[in-house]
């Protein structure tokens, strides 16, 4: 069963409006859009199309847009399928934006959830250091094993242990963090 609580409409004047179904509440609009497609991967992440461009919104962050011709008609993980004319193109798209934009409001999860949908090894090597500064070993342990980073793994688990040990000042393991970067 589907659980999302999000409705995107575009209207006559072009306008994409954004509500939550259950307040009723309009969260959000952006102009210039001709269509509208939900990431099926991902409940707060859509793409619309309009004047020859792709946006791209995770939540409520600010919109990533790149050229593309085309009404957008599906949107799953990192692919875009947009209809121009009788054609049907797929563009695959990294979501390295978007995580960037849940990393600068440290929601680590949120971030790691993006990282899963398709970006580089650069960014998942951001997300397993700046969660690890943020001291959300799961999530850092998480990017670090899709790194196959030994090194670091090593040191999450050296930390998790001093912790089960009962030092339970995180201040206390910066040091190390840092001297591993």
């Amino acid at each position: 069963m589907d659980s999302r609580t999000k409705l995107a409409v575009v209207d006559e004047r072009n306008t994409l409006l954004v509500y939550d179904v259950v307040t009723k509440e309009l969260l959000y609009q952006e102009p210039k859009a001709n269509s509208v497609a939900w990431n099926t991967s991902c409940e707060d992440m859509l793409c619309y199309s309009g004047e020859g461009m792709l946006s791209i919104k995770a939540n409520n962050f600010s919109t990533h847009q790149q050229r593309q011709q085309g009404f957008v008609v599906g949107f799953t993980g990192s692919k875009i399928f947009c209809l121009d004319f009788f054609a049907m193109t797929c563009v695959d798209v990294p979501q390295s934006a978007p995580m960037i934009q849940y990393l600068e409001r440290k929601l680590y999860k949120d971030a790691y959830k993006i990282g899963c949908l398709g970006v580089t090894e650069g960014d998942w090597n951001t997300l397993a250091l700046e969660a690890l500064e943020g001291m959300d070993f799961d999530i850092s342990k998480k990017a670090f094993h899709r790194l196959r980073d030994l090194r670091f793994l090593e040191l999450i688990h050296s930390i998790e242990e001093r912790k089960r040990r009962g030092e339970t000042n995180n201040h206390v393991f910066l040091p190390d963090i840092l001297a591993y970067q």
